[in-house]
């Protein structure tokens, strides 16, 4: 065998290993749980890397879950690890990153308002989530519509309250100026 054949040989050798490292093995989404979490075929629970979306109970909540069926449920798509990131939260469920086709879904999750980026622990996508958040706010989609944000740091109620409070000062005054 010749030196020309020799590196054809190898060339389609290294070729076909690549092909076969990019085929990976793909998992049926068969229920979406929340805007974060969903079940695989297999029953295991899977929770999104990077992510939180509204609960179920908070505003957008059903929004976020609907959207999520959209893009995944009764359809394959690839799980991916963390370097990062623990295999297993507390909760006993798996921590990856989700693709359908090319399109990275937690990043998408984010990037159309549905989710903010969790940056409580780290993950190797922190900086591209975060852009999508700021995306996201910046196009005034998904839960960053209006004025309005659904994080648990919210608290809207204290400044009606207080609101209410000055307009019955103001009207308390009115009445007794005009006696």
């Amino acid at each position: 065998m010749n030196q020309l054949q020799k590196m054809k040989k190898t060339l389609v050798t290294i070729l076909c290993l690549l092909f076969f490292l990019e085929i990976q093995a793909q998992e049926e989404v068969t229920r979406i749980i929340d805007g974060d979490t969903f079940e695989i075929s297999t029953g295991e629970k899977i929770r999104l890397i990077g992510i939180n979306a509204p609960e179920m109970k908070d505003k957008y909540g059903l929004e976020s879950k609907k959207y999520l069926i959209n893009l995944i449920e009764n359809k394959d798509v690839l799980l991916k690890t963390d370097p990062f990131t623990n295999d297993k939260d507390i909760y006993g469920r798996l921590l990856r990153y989700v693709f359908y086709g090319n399109d990275d879904v937690n990043k998408r999750i984010i990037r159309d308002g549905f989710a903010i980026a969790y940056l409580k622990y780290p993950f190797e996508k922190k900086d591209e989530y975060t852009n999508a958040e700021l995306l996201a706010k910046s196009n005034k989609v998904g839960i960053w519509r209006g004025d309005e944000r659904t994080t648990a740091n919210n608290n809207n109620t204290k400044y009606y309250i207080a609101g209410s409070g000055i307009l019955l000062l103001l009207i308390s005054l009115i009445y007794y100026l005009r006696k």
